[in-house]
């Protein structure tokens, strides 16, 4: 099997604008690093909300938009692979 490279995330930084949660600035950067953590560790909002120092409440509006995104690209991935496998 061939070695393919997938971009799930299309997120650039500088075109994105901030999240804010009242005066909590929260940037694309950031909004990754929880998706991937959360996907990474299956922890809940509350623990990632005392790991990253940010309230459950932005972090519940945030999440599943890339999570979102990452198991539709997911989806559709295995989906290829597997009529590529049994030539569908």
């Amino acid at each position: 099997m061939e070695a393919r490279e997938y971009n799930f995330f299309n997120i650039n930084v500088k075109d994105q604008p901030a999240q804010t949660s009242g005066s909590l600035y929260i940037s694309a950067t950031e909004r990754l690093t929880m998706a991937l953590r959360f996907l990474a560790t299956g922890d809940s909002y509350i623990s990632l909300a005392y790991a990253i120092k940010i309230s459950k409440t932005p972090i519940s509006a945030i999440i599943p938009e890339p999570v979102i995104e990452f198991l539709d690209e997911y989806v559709k991935i295995c989906k290829v692979e597997y009529q590529e496998k049994h030539q569908l």
